[in-house]
């Protein structure tokens, strides 16, 4: 292939890319960095569960399902949150209240801390829906006013493919699907043998109802900020049109991160709930996974963010620069004078503010959004304590 054969194909290909790159990226970027990347490389390196971790399995038989995990919890949730506001080392602090707490009273602790951990989950799982719902109604209204040429049900396919593809995510992650049976499943199994209910697999349902819900949404949200992303090279950029891309992006940030912040607080009390219900030795033991599950959850939706929305400024910046350049006033010819000027000459006026920065975003909601994973952390314990 020659020079010129190559020039010929790059000048048919660079309109189209200078149109729909960005764009797609928006769309492919989290979808490849926020998923299907940490999806392999956990793939990689836990190719299974380990043998020092068959045991938590579910599904185990049932005279194995009562020897594995020792449901005598130590301290009562009063003294939970004691823990989490105070300072104090928590062996000399809780002692008192734990020799309170006498064989007969630990079934009771056990029920109680069962019933909150539900009802926690239960409210986080409503909040979650609640803007997973308006997110969506949200992006589709965009999409829909911003299909361009597609014919109206277009956009409604592209959902629909969304939809599908939210059920094959939320069966099949490497990472939540090789931890959470360990810490959660597994506990939920036991507990329900001595509840003498059979609640397990509903709570199960109800996580993947949450992830195809939060997953839908942020899918509709994309297909809005790909929409906004679009750019017209061989037109003249409209100063309103910027204005509302700005204005949906904004909105697209504030929801995704609002999603974000809701699952990885709502996947923290999946976490603790089931852990709650142990002994202190056992609660030790699982933290680890727990906190991992977590962080990996909200790390993986802080990088799906930014990868969504780096391209969508980039193409937003691009076209602000070329609609400046076309607008730019031309400088008035100078007028010589033969006479010396009796004043110096005053400093040229800086070029007015047309109003076009991304600078109106609202900070809170992007340092929310970059520093989600630090729900999973000590730092916020004292939040949830007042909370929860």
């Amino acid at each position: 292939m020659d020079r010129a054969e190559i020039e010929r194909r790059w000048a048919w290909g660079k309109p189209f890319a200078s149109r729909y790159g960005l764009a797609v990226l928006c769309v492919a970027g989290p979808l490849i960095f926020g998923s299907v990347a940490p999806d392999l490389a956990l793939s990689y390196l836990m190719p299974g569960t380990p043998h020092t971790l068959v045991a938590l399995l579910p599904h185990a038989p049932p005279d194995a399902i009562a020897s594995r995990f020792d449901f005598r919890p130590d301290v009562s949730a009063k003294s939970d949150r004691a823990a989490a506001t105070s300072g104090a080392p928590s062996k000399d602090r809780g002692a008192e209240e734990t020799d309170e707490i006498v064989a007969r009273d630990r079934n009771t602790l056990f029920g109680a801390r069962d019933i909150g951990g539900r009802v926690r989950y239960v409210v986080a799982s409503a909040f979650l829906c609640a803007v997973s719902i308006a997110a969506f109604g949200y992006g589709a209204a965009v999409v829909v006013r911003r299909r361009g040429r597609l014919p109206s049900w277009g956009p409604w396919a592209v959902f629909g493919g969304f939809a599908l593809l939210s059920i094959w995510l939320a069966f099949n992650s490497a990472g939540f699907e090789r931890i959470r049976p360990l810490i959660v499943e597994s506990i939920l199994e036991a507990a329900d043998a001595k509840q003498a209910w059979q609640t397990a697999s509903r709570a199960l349902v109800l996580v993947r109802i949450n992830t195809w819900v939060a997953l839908v949404a942020v899918g509709t949200l994309l297909t809005a900020l790909y929409t906004a992303s679009l750019r017209c090279p061989g037109r003249k950029p409209d100063r309103e049109d910027l204005l509302r891309r700005r204005e949906i992006a904004h909105w697209v940030l504030g929801f995704g991160s609002a999603i974000l912040v809701i699952s990885v607080f709502a996947s923290e009390i999946l976490v603790d709930w089931p852990a709650s219900l142990l002994a202190k030795s056992q609660q030790a033991a699982l933290k680890p996974m727990g906190e991992a599950l977590t962080l990996l959850l909200g790390a993986m939706g802080t990088i799906a963010l930014f990868a969504a929305m780096a391209p969508a400024l980039a193409a937003f910046m691009l076209d602000v620069h070329r609609y400046r350049a076309e607008t730019k006033p031309e400088p008035e010819p100078e007028q010589r004078s033969v006479a010396p000027p009796a004043e110096p000459a005053p400093k040229p006026a800086p070029p007015a503010d047309d109003g076009l920065g991304f600078a109106p975003l609202p900070v809170v909601t992007a340092v929310v959004a970059a520093f989600a994973p630090l729900l999973a952390s000590s730092l916020m314990q004292v939040a949830k304590a007042f909370l929860l």
